[in-house]
């Protein structure tokens, strides 16, 4: 099984829906996600310039907090969702996912953020979880673009991308994701 399955299985839940029996962690089989699939885009992380974030239309604000443990579950906040599989925790924890949008010292289009979430608290996963995020809200020009996108780990002012994460993009979709090892600030970028 190779990396890319469980994202396709993670993006299953945002699209095919989850009134399915099963658990949080086990996200439902994509149906015709994989066609659409363009991935996986693995670039090494340095620190550069984010000048690559996908210019979007704000989110509301939002922030959920959720105890998860050892047994795994899912957090979702707005379009994005976070699924941690079981034994990625060693213990319970509270977790705070926040929508972020508003980087600093970027000049762009006027009106449009970028599409970002941040969690909390800082921890370190023993198993990567799955982060999927949505571009649905994001300039059609870029979204069009035959550009994959992907999902980035950035500073706190979202004006430094600080590693790329290899990332599926399902354009059809507009959702991209990538497994993660800890926590921090993440966004969508190209």
């Amino acid at each position: 099984m190779t990396a890319v399955r469980p994202f396709a299985i993670a993006l299953g839940v945002l699209t095919v829906g989850s009134a399915c029996e099963r658990s949080p962690t086990e996200p439902p089989q994509p149906a015709a996600l994989s066609a659409s699939r363009i991935g996986p885009i693995e670039r090494p992380g340095k620190p550069r310039h984010a000048i690559v974030l996908i210019p979007c239309s704000a989110l509301p604000d939002r922030s959920v907090t959720k105890a998860i443990g050892p047994a795994g579950g899912s957090i979702t906040v707005g379009p994005h969702v976070l699924f941690i599989p079981a034994g990625a925790l060693k213990r319970r924890v509270s977790i705070t996912a926040t929508i972020q949008f508003r980087p600093k010292g970027l000049t762009g289009k006027e009106g449009w953020q970028v599409n970002a979430i941040g969690f909390k608290p800082k921890l370190k996963f023993q198993k990567p979880a799955y982060l999927v995020m949505s571009y649905a809200n994001c300039d059609p020009a870029y979204v069009a673009s035959l550009l994959p996108k992907q999902i980035v780990y950035a500073n706190g002012a979202l004006n430094i991308i600080l590693e790329n994460e290899a990332s599926d993009d399902y354009p059809d979709a507009r959702m991209v994701t990538a497994l993660i090892d800890h926590f921090s600030n993440y966004a969508v970028a190209w």
